[in-house]
C-alpha cells in the first residue's frame, strides 16, 4: 500500500535538505508568491475572514493571507511540512493555526468552518476513493457562499491519467470533464475557470461556490 505520509515527508525532507524554500524547490515558491497574488486579486475572494488551505506544505499561502488580515488554518498529511510552516510562521511572529491530518478520513470534523478553503495542488495527489472523502470534507467546512479554490493538473485530452512511484499510483490527473462533475455533484458551482496548457498536462485553475 501507497503510504502517503512517510512519502510526502520524505519529499518535504529532501527540500529541506537541499535548503529550498518550499517542496518543489525556489522556482516554484516564487510561482505559489504569485499565484496568491493572482487569488487575492480576483474579485471572487472576500476582503477578509477565515481561510483553510489543503495541503498547505510549508505555508507561503497561509502567510500571505495572514498578511492580509485574514484568520489562516493550514493542513498538511506531512508532520515534516507541518513543522517546518510552524518555525517559518513562529519566526516571523505569524499566529497561523497548523494541523497536521489527513483530510481523506471520512468525517473529518475542525469544528469550523472557513469562508475561503484553498486546495494547495494536492486534489491530483489524492487516488480513487479518497478523492470524494477529500472533497466532502472540503465542502462540509466550507461556509454557507464560500469559495473553494482548486489548483490542480489535468488531463489535455478526454481521458484520466495515473501516475506511478514503486509501481504504486501517486498521481490522479483527470480530464476536466470527469473533475468537473467531481466538484458539481457536491454542490459546487463554478464561476471562474483558467486553463494553461503545459507540455504533458494541463493546470486548471477553479473558483467554486458553495
Amino acid at each position: 500500500m501507497f503510504n502517503k505520509q512517510s512519502f510526502y515527508d520524505n519529499q518535504y525532507k529532501s527540500a529541506l535538505e537541499n535548503g529550498y524554500e518550499c517542496w518543489g524547490g525556489n522556482e516554484r515558491f516564487i510561482k505559489k508568491l504569485n499565484q496568491c497574488e493572482n487569488i487575492l486579486h480576483s474579485g471572487f475572494i472576500p476582503k477578509s475572514g477565515k481561510v483553510m488551505e489543503a495541503g498547505c506544505g510549508e505555508g507561503v499561502l497561509c502567510r500571505e493571507f495572514y498578511k492580509k488580515g485574514y484568520l489562516v488554518t493550514g493542513v498538511d498529511i506531512s508532520k515534516v511540512a507541518i513543522d517546518w510552516a510552524i518555525r517559518k510562521s513562529e519566526s516571523m511572529l505569524m499566529n497561523i493555526k497548523y494541523v497536521h491530518s489527513d483530510l481523506t478520513v471520512p468525517g473529518i470534523n475542525f469544528n469550523e468552518t472557513y469562508d475561503v478553503i484553498m486546495d494547495g495542488n494536492c486534489l491530483h495527489c489524492i487516488i480513487g476513493d479518497d478523492r470524494q472523502r477529500f472533497l466532502k470534507n472540503l465542502y462540509k467546512m466550507l461556509s454557507p457562499g464560500g469559495i473553494l479554490f482548486i489548483s490542480s493538473l489535468s488531463s489535455p485530452d478526454a481521458e484520466n491519467h495515473t501516475k506511478y512511484s514503486d509501481n504504486l499510483p501517486y498521481r490522479f490527473i483527470p480530464a476536466e470533464k470527469f473533475l468537473l462533475a467531481e466538484l458539481e455533484d457536491l454542490g459546487l458551482y463554478v464561476i471562474d475557470k483558467v486553463v494553461n496548457k503545459r507540455n504533458e498536462f494541463n493546470h486548471i485553475e477553479l473558483y467554486l461556490r458553495k
